[in-house]
């Protein structure tokens, strides 16, 4: 009778505390974890910085292009996060997924048709009209190749949305989330080339085939499946040599970039291919040092900050800085031409568009999304 009770007392589940090692936490706790990948919302944040950068430097310096390689990590890390999620819990995907983009995307838009009201020689070869309007809205990019976006910066929410539909139909056909996450693997691979046997104009044939960004979500996809295997199960002895071993590979990919902008023919490496592996290992460093960067909260919190308002940071920065650049600037400092003043001007827009961008985010958009979510998902 002892050593019955004994075995009982053996075999009973031992009780999750942060830190250990869980195969399989509650429902509840597991998400809670996912959403506190510090490493992942600071790689993030890094991004969301590089493209205010690239925007506001193209402003005032045209002549230098840096920083556009950060679309390429939204995209690897998009297909991560959206994988955890399903992994999770597919339910109601697609409404969180419309409730999470749509709020603040229509404001962008109706905050375009404002501000081509008031200054239409700013908007070139754009034109809004209510067909423009609608088409923008909803993600249709414009059938005349010739126009300019009315949202120039939102000019990755169309992959996002075609990715975010393969997924949801992956689930309507497998009950199985995992099994229909991998499912949308080859139906990613598949679109960009059927697309192109369509009845659809030429242009955006070439815009959908640009497979590459397809295949940075595959990419983001591969590294949820090695961090849901590997990472959250096992304790790598030799993370510091791993590290190292990818950043070489890091260093590697840099130079085959360059080498591809050259046009050296003796590479056959696509830029994109290259900026989408370089951006799955950056990832899959970021889950490494998981537990090392959880150990410096302090320092990294602004940058954890800005990446969990990412998505409000580069769709609303063009505003500030347009905002700045037309109606501030002009009545504090006039027009003055002097590289000084330009980089002056240059530091205040990155820093005001991050800020209010900050703001907007806290204030506006996620308690839009918290009504939204209490009156349509009944968790």
């Amino acid at each position: 009778m002892r050593n019955i009770v004994h075995r009982k007392e053996k075999f009973q589940p031992i009780p999750y505390r942060p830190g250990n090692v869980w195969p399989n936490p509650p429902a509840s706790e597991r998400s809670r974890r996912i959403g506190t990948l510090k490493g992942v919302q600071m790689l993030r944040g890094i991004s969301a910085l590089f493209i205010v950068y690239a925007y506001a430097v193209q402003n005032y310096f045209p002549e230098i292009e840096f920083g556009k390689f950060s679309a390429d990590i939204f995209f690897v890390i998009s297909g991560f996060a959206i994988s955890l999620s399903v992994s999770n819990s597919g339910k109601s995907f697609l409404l969180k997924r419309i409730i999470r983009l749509m709020p603040l995307y229509w404001l962008a838009v109706f905050a375009t048709v404002s501000l081509y009201t008031f200054y239409p020689k700013d908007f070139h070869n754009a034109t809004v009209s209510l067909p423009d309007i609608l088409r923008t809205m909803f993600f249709v990019p414009f059938t005349d190749g010739a126009k300019e976006a009315m949202l120039p910066q939102g000019w990755t929410l169309p992959f996002e949305v075609l990715f975010y539909l393969t997924v949801a139909g992956s689930l309507l056909l497998i009950r199985n989330h995992k099994r229909a996450i991998y499912a949308a693997i080859p139906l990613l691979i598949i679109i960009p080339f059927a697309l192109n046997y369509l009845d659809i104009p030429q242009h955006l044939k070439e815009e959908y085939s640009r497979w590459p960004f397809f295949l940075e979500f595959i990419y983001g996809i591969i590294a949820w499946r090695i961090y849901s295997s590997v990472y959250k199960r096992r304790k790598l002895k030799y993370g510091p040599f791993i590290f190292a071993s990818l950043i070489a590979i890091i260093l590697l990919s840099y130079a085959l970039f360059i080498l591809s902008e050259k046009r050296i023919s003796q590479v056959p490496f696509d830029i994109h291919i290259s900026w989408g592996l370089l951006s799955f290992i950056l990832l899959m460093s970021m889950l490494l040092l998981e537990e090392k960067i959880k150990k410096h909260p302090l320092s990294i919190k602004p940058l954890i900050k800005i990446g969990m308002a990412g998505y409000s940071v580069c769709l609303l920065h063009p505003f500030v800085i347009f905002f700045l650049q037309k109606e501030a600037y002009p009545k504090l400092i006039g027009e003055i031409e002097s590289p000084t003043i330009k980089i002056i001007e240059l530091i205040v827009a990155y820093m005001l568009a991050i800020i209010c961008s900050l703001l907007i985010h806290v204030c506006l958009d996620k308690q839009i999304q918290k009504k939204l979510r209490n009156i349509f998902i009944s968790d």
